[in-house]
């Protein structure tokens, strides 16, 4: 066999074999939130929403609960990236993504997820198939989580997960998100306000 077709036929091999390079191995971290988080979640709330939200009241249960459940993603087999890894706790907790982990921006990175939401919501959705399809847009559940009128309580914490390079790749990356839980929880498909 000639050598192009040589290589040909190890890089199949290898494709057939389900080899895949190695990541690097993944860190995570969660702290509890400061009042400043707190505030900026209420503020985006009951800013200047034409319906009636009560502000949420700390809770530390909630609070230890956001935190579990970002390290608990750790434990994500097939993750290979941090975003990965974390998928899952985006799908059921209000996120907003901070720009490091000293970020105390919380304002901003509450204000800019609302922004996200608030364009998935060109129109208010006049029935369950539409607030289906709303809900299957990630910026759309994320609002509709932080908006929900009957949550009464939350709990927050800021989690970063940490991807460290193997020897081949290119320098350490982190990402860092204000995670909340809200309690009640909105309810997945249907309108958050009452």
């Amino acid at each position: 066999m000639g050598p192009i077709f040589k290589g040909t036929a190890v890089v199949c091999l290898v494709a057939l074999s389900g080899l895949q390079p190695a990541t690097g191995a993944l860190s995570f971290q969660a702290q509890e939130a400061d009042k400043d988080a707190y505030t900026s979640v209420n503020l985006a709330r009951v800013g200047q929403m034409s319906v009636r939200i009560g502000v949420l009241t700390e809770n530390s249960e909630l609070t230890d609960a956001v935190k579990t459940a970002f390290i608990a993603a750790a434990a994500e087999p097939s993750a290979e990236t941090c975003e990965e890894s974390i998928a899952k706790v985006k799908k059921t907790h209000f996120f907003a993504q901070l720009t490091d982990a000293e970020d105390q921006e919380y304002r901003q990175a509450v204000e800019n997820a609302l922004k996200a939401g608030l364009k998935e919501l060109q129109s208010y959705p006049e029935n369950d198939e539409e607030w289906t399809k709303f809900w299957a847009k990630p910026d759309g559940a994320n609002l509709a989580r932080l908006l929900s009128s009957n949550s009464t309580k939350v709990g927050c914490a800021v989690g970063t997960c940490t991807q460290t390079p193997d020897e081949l790749q290119t320098p350490e990356t982190s990402i860092t998100y204000l995670f909340c839980q809200m309690d009640p929880a909105a309810v997945k498909d249907k309108p958050p306000f009452e």
